[in-house]
């Protein structure tokens, strides 16, 4: 197996320095209330395997991130989401690159997304969703299609942020 080296140009999603509170508790053995706040480790993260496709998701608000490779028109409407490409080289000699597309959204709303992959090329095609709950527990959901060129391929994910919630695609 070779080793691989890594040139990224995704843009690395940064998390606050403190997220909003996903829970408050109000203390009532005294006068004064206590406000404890956890830390929300929910993302919605989908990777786009190979230089065939472009992606667009649409969250339950209809707000967008994404490229629209038939318009050119590149989308980041959720707040804190970002889309990009990485490249990985093989350090082997062979010349051998491997790519995808990252589409990632820190602390995603609950509901159904809409996801449009969208063929800049014919072939087969690989993509991992990946939804991480806000206790940071999720499950890989793997997919295989064909694109074609300038044809959307559009998938319906219900995600929550709930623990112990299940997405379905």
């Amino acid at each position: 197996i070779p080793s691989l080296s890594t040139t990224t140009t995704l843009p690395t999603p940064t998390a606050p320095a403190q997220s909003p509170p996903v829970e408050t508790q109000k203390s009532k053995s005294s006068s004064s209330s206590t406000t404890t706040s956890l830390r929300d480790k929910s993302v919605l993260q989908l990777s786009l395997f190979g230089r065939l496709a472009e992606l667009i998701v649409t969250d339950p608000q209809g707000r967008r991130t994404g490229l629209d490779p038939r318009t050119g028109i590149s989308f980041e409407e959720i707040p804190s989401s970002s889309y990009g490409g990485e490249s990985l080289g093989a350090d082997d000699g062979s010349g051998r690159v491997l790519e995808r597309k990252v589409l990632w959204i820190s602390m995603p709303l609950s509901g159904e997304y809409t996801v449009e992959v969208i063929g800049t090329r014919n072939g087969k095609i690989g993509m991992d969703v990946l939804p991480i709950d806000t206790n940071g527990d999720g499950q890989r959901i793997d997919i295989e299609d064909t694109v074609s060129i300038g044809v959307g391929n559009v998938y319906r994910l219900t995600y929550s942020a709930k623990p112990g919630q299940t997405a379905q695609l």
